[in-house]
């Protein structure tokens, strides 16, 4: 059976589960700086489907889906904070992506980075939405673990991105 571990020290949010419609996994987010050498963000999986720092290939698109909804949401915080435009500018995540870049000890704790490409510069606001998305879904997930709201924290619109988990 799949546990969450606690001991670690690190502060972090545990869920086990987002919706009821969600698959049954364990994780926890940690926040972590927003460069390209630096881990963006480190969910920690644990379990005994997680012995050894192994993370099972179906859980792949899972990382892709968490990569949709910071980009989705980046876009929805820039929106929001600027109601006068209906668009985010031209180039808002070009080049950008995030990546699987190691798998740390611990379980299996995925480093995903935020990666600009060589040729590109990462606007400000850009690089300040991504961070924003991140911790955005992070409070989403606690609201969700803590039975409060997730809409005080996270859009509406955007909630079928937990389904797809």
């Amino acid at each position: 059976m799949d546990r969450i571990n606690t001991s670690s020290g690190i502060p972090h949010i545990s869920v086990k589960q987002i919706s009821a419609r969600s698959r049954s996994k364990n994780f926890v987010f940690v926040s972590c700086r927003t460069t390209t050498s630096k881990p963006f963000l480190k969910p920690r999986y644990t379990g005994t489907r997680f012995a050894g720092g192994a993370i099972p290939l179906e859980f792949l698109a899972d990382f892709a889906v968490l990569s949709e909804m910071i980009l989705e949401v980046a876009k929805w915080k820039y929106r929001e904070d600027n109601p006068s435009r209906h668009r985010v500018p031209r180039g808002f995540s070009d080049g950008v992506s995030l990546k699987l870049t190691g798998v740390e000890e611990g379980s299996a704790i995925p480093v995903i980075s935020l990666v600009v490409g060589a040729a590109m510069l990462l606007p400000a606001e850009s690089k300040q939405g991504f961070n924003v998305a991140r911790d955005t879904v992070i409070s989403a997930v606690a609201a969700a673990e803590q039975g409060t709201r997730i809409t005080d924290h996270f859009p509406e619109k955007l909630l079928g991105y937990f389904d797809r988990f």
